[in-house]
């Protein structure tokens, strides 16, 4: 396990990352995995979803919260203006908070990327967060 420094939005984009990654972590997800991992690669994509999943909701929760706040009528769907500006600014800060979080991680060899075509752009948003070790 490591313990990394990233903001809140970083985290939001770790997450994406890795529902991409394996979508069968998400149970509201009818989509398969493209890829087979190990038991312990797939151990810990499973712990970090449900650990990120906590944070995703604590977040989701304050977004819609912070939304009710500067909302002018009950039915509100988009904020314009002045409301739009305090919304963003307010919220921006909480995406913007560093926190630190403590990571499985998985090293790179254990992704299999011989038989587990992972696109780059997948790799590079998990290494030094959850992939360790060197790509090749």
């Amino acid at each position: 396990m490591a313990k990394v420094k990233l903001t809140n939005k970083q985290i939001l984009n770790v997450f994406q990352v890795l529902a991409k990654l394996d979508p069968g972590l998400d149970p509201n997800s009818r989509t398969k995995s493209a890829f087979t991992f190990k038991a312990k690669v797939a151990y810990a994509l499973a712990r970090n979803f449900k650990r990120l999943r906590a944070v995703v909701d604590d977040l989701e929760k304050v977004r819609v919260d912070t939304f009710k706040k500067y909302r002018t009528k009950e039915d509100e769907e988009q904020l314009t203006g002045d409301a739009a500006k305090k919304f963003t600014a307010e919220f921006g800060e909480v995406l913007d908070e560093v926190v630190e979080h403590e990571f499985y991680t998985i090293d790179v060899a254990d992704l299999e990327l011989d038989k587990n075509h992972i696109n780059v752009d997948v790799l590079s948003e998990l290494l030094d967060t959850i992939i360790t070790g060197e790509v090749s």
